[in-house]
């Protein structure tokens, strides 16, 4: 998922999620810009994401290499500090629906809300799969 707003006109924004479909070599112009070690920046590897988007109804994919991208933190306009990072980081959902595949003749049904409907529908589809 990506933690930046990369080109909001493509699509590829804050929360935006993909799939690692591989990694290349860093090269020179992937770092311009980029003050930190240029030892690192030679022997690193970025990823390349496949990012599903849907704009205004439209899906399409887009497959990007992501770079390092700074973070600052400002204070009365001022940038009092910064760190580079791959603006990228995990994620993943599982539903109860999902779960039921991985069916066993054991629940543990853990809900940190209570919520009936929820609680319902997995004990429901665990004691149907299960019989």
């Amino acid at each position: 998922m990506l933690l930046k707003n990369l080109s909001t006109e493509n699509g590829l924004v804050n929360g935006s999620k993909g799939v690692v479909v591989g990694f290349r070599r860093a090269n020179e112009e992937d770092y311009e810009n980029y003050m930190g070690n240029s030892a690192v920046m030679r022997k690193e590897y970025l990823p390349i994401i496949r990012f599903q988007i849907n704009i205004a109804g439209k899906y399409r994919e887009e497959t990007r290499v992501i770079k390092r991208e700074e973070f600052e933190v400002s204070s009365n306009g001022k940038k009092t500090a910064s760190r580079t990072q791959l603006p990228l980081m995990l994620a993943w959902a599982i539903t109860v629906h999902k779960v039921i595949i991985f069916s066993s003749t054991f629940s543990f049904v853990s809900v940190s809300v209570p919520v009936p409907v929820l609680l319902y529908v997995s004990l429901f589809l665990h004691f149907l799969f299960i019989s």
